[in-house]
């Protein structure tokens, strides 16, 4: 089966036939596998499966139409029209109820027969949107806890990575840089300009020595800081308050 067959083939059975044999589906991934996608940015092919787990966990009759597949050498791309309604938990966040339709644009690169390289380019401020999550209100009560943990977690990453003199700004740009955000969607949401988020995490990638997102990504791992990270970043997506937070 040739590399275009087989992205196909992948795409099918994950989100339209939705096969139980999971292990075999992804086989075609390497060990070694590199993924990125708004979740987060993965190592190996484990990692990449966890990450689809939660996508058809948060929206069971989730399933793929239009896909167009182009190929050159090594490398296959994958457009897509996805649907699904979220009935489930989905990436911390409890179930709407309601239905998402968005497109994206899927990146595999093959080296021999496995994908070392993995992709997923979608736009998630929409489907946030979609699910209704920036128009929820909350209680007055419910902002003051949500100010106190976020001001709690800014402070101890702050001691924990003391070394590097991080900004409240570049740590808040850093949880949603680790989770696959663009400086775009970033600005968008922390209302801040494009090439402002840029500048605070060129500036916070300086100071943890770190030239990539998969290089952040490992920093937080080795140094036990991922769940922390996790935790603020939930904490900043509720937009309620990161109006109010300090530039």
């Amino acid at each position: 089966m040739n590399h275009k067959n087989k992205i196909y083939s992948f795409l099918n059975e994950m989100w339209n036939t939705k096969t139980e044999q999971l292990d075999e589906l992804h086989n075609i991934f390497s060990d070694k596998l590199i993924a990125t996608s708004p979740l987060g940015d993965k190592i190996g092919s484990e990692s990449l499966k966890g990450t689809n787990i939660t996508w058809s966990h948060g929206f069971p009759d989730m399933a793929l139409s239009n896909i167009d597949i182009f190929d050159a050498n090594n490398v296959v791309i994958s457009e897509w029209r996805s649907q699904g309604t979220n009935i489930e938990e989905f990436n911390g966040f409890k179930p709407t109820g309601k239905k998402v339709d968005y497109t994206g644009v899927t990146i595999f690169q093959f080296e021999g027969e496995k994908v070392v390289r993995y992709k997923c380019i979608i736009n998630m401020l929409d489907i946030y949107d979609q699910l209704g999550f920036f128009l929820e209100q909350e209680t007055y009560e419910g902002q003051k806890l949500a100010r106190k943990n976020h001001a709690s977690l800014i402070e101890k990453l702050k001691t924990l990575t003391s070394n590097a003199l991080l900004s409240t700004r570049e740590i808040e740009c850093l949880s949603f840089f680790v989770h696959g955000w663009s400086a775009k969607q970033i600005g968008a949401h922390l209302k801040c300009s494009y090439r402002t988020i840029q500048n605070h995490l060129s500036s916070a990638m300086d100071k943890l020595g770190c030239h990539s997102r998969i290089q952040v990504f490992d920093y937080l791992v080795a140094e036990g800081l991922k769940p922390l990270f996790e935790d603020l970043y939930k904490l900043c997506f509720n937009n309620y308050f990161t109006k109010e937070l300090a530039a």
